[in-house]
């Protein structure tokens, strides 16, 4: 006469919810939308989040990671910090990425390091955008090649990305948690390889007066790396003058 229902609710994909399986319980994913955004906002006191973008240099990239809750959090942090003022998107997603690959919890540490976690997704997401690709199997992911040394699992490091927010996985695929972030770290895998004629031609291809230019899907991280370095925009300015115009820094 008196049911009960027990809910237990993570902020994110915990290993510990292996516990709850069975026909006891339903798993359900919920997805926050603007009007928990906005209610989160005004508890915390803070800015709108028109003032929350705004506080950002071409923060309007950022609106869609912005409905992620991990995201968002770390974000008015920063605002709080009056770190926001002080850096551009290129900046913020810095931190962001340096925030979850950083966090550490006893029971559900990555199989590697912080740092070569990092340099592993940012080769991820250059074999993923080289590809022309927006997710991977783990057979795929298990092709990126770790430093020397490092033995890990692929399938432990897919599992310790998701629960950092860095990746999503749909069945039997990984994918970036959001386009952007995918776009981040494949720019960072550009500074550091530096302007190659191999890369050069896979995503700025230079075959005729017709087909030329930087292609659609490497917009975004071809623009960060010409943002950072005078390398890659002298080496795109021929391939692309007005993708390189678009990039020339304010400064």
């Amino acid at each position: 006469p008196f049911p009960r229902h027990s809910f237990t609710v993570t902020a994110r994909p915990i290993r510990a919810l292996g516990v709850f399986g069975g026909e006891k319980w339903s798993r359900l994913e919920l997805n926050p939308g603007a009007t928990w955004r906005e209610r989160y906002l005004q508890s915390r006191g803070g800015p709108s989040f028109e003032e929350l973008v705004s506080a950002i240099q071409d923060g309007s990239e950022l609106v869609e990671l912005l409905e992620l809750p991990y995201f968002l959090v770390r974000v008015v942090e920063m605002y709080e910090r009056g770190r926001l003022g002080q850096t551009d998107l290129w900046g913020c997603l810095a931190e962001l990425v340096g925030q979850a690959l950083s966090w550490e919890e006893s029971e559900d540490r990555l199989p590697l390091s912080a740092g070569r976690a990092h340099a592993w997704l940012q080769d991820a997401a250059l074999a993923m955008g080289l590809a022309g690709r927006t997710s991977a199997s783990i057979a795929e992911l298990a092709q990126v090649s770790l430093d020397p040394g490092v033995n890990a699992d692929p399938h432990e490091i897919g599992e310790g990305l998701v629960q950092r927010s860095m990746l999503r996985r749909s069945g039997e695929e990984y994918s970036f948690t959001h386009r952007i972030i995918g776009e981040f770290l494949a720019a960072e895998a550009l500074l550091r390889l530096g302007p190659s004629d191999e890369l050069l031609s896979a995503i700025i291809p230079d075959r005729n007066e017709l087909v030329r230019g930087i292609r659609g899907d490497w917009r975004v991280p071809a623009s960060f790396a010409m943002l950072a370095s005078r390398d890659w925009r002298e080496a795109i300015k021929p391939r692309d003058p007005l993708g390189w115009a678009r990039a020339v820094p304010l400064s």
